[in-house]
């Protein structure tokens, strides 16, 4: 894994681009995601799966970060997301991700951000 900071703001210029692609690419195999309240999503290719109908669900997203945090192989960010609804409508919230990384690869993911009002 190269710098920490740069790793993750990779993950989410790629997340923000809504590309399941390269988003596979910086998955380990044997990754967990968990997204707020939902169970968790285990294996690369059902955690794409899961974050393909999240990204087809909205017509866009861009993150911005307050801070980042890097202890060994585990990176911490905050920050705001702002989504674009299907109605071209608007939605911010607060997030923090944690992230563990192996072998260069995400092999945990967990985002914790209130998305309840996403789909009012």
């Amino acid at each position: 894994m190269n710098n920490p900071i740069t790793f993750t703001k990779t993950l989410y210029k790629i997340v923000d681009s809504r590309d399941v692609t390269a988003l596979s690419e910086m998955l380990h195999q044997d990754v967990v995601f968990r997204f707020s309240n939902a169970e968790p999503v285990e294996g690369k290719s059902a955690v794409v799966d899961v974050n393909r109908q999240f990204f087809d669900s909205i017509t866009g997203m861009s993150h911005t970060f307050e801070g980042f945090w890097n202890q060994d192989d585990v990176i911490i960010c905050n920050g705001q997301v702002n989504y674009v609804r299907k109605d071209g409508s608007q939605h911010s919230a607060k997030f923090a991700t944690f992230l563990i990384i192996k072998d260069g690869l995400v092999v945990d993911y967990k985002i914790y951000a209130d998305v309840s009002q996403l789909y009012n």
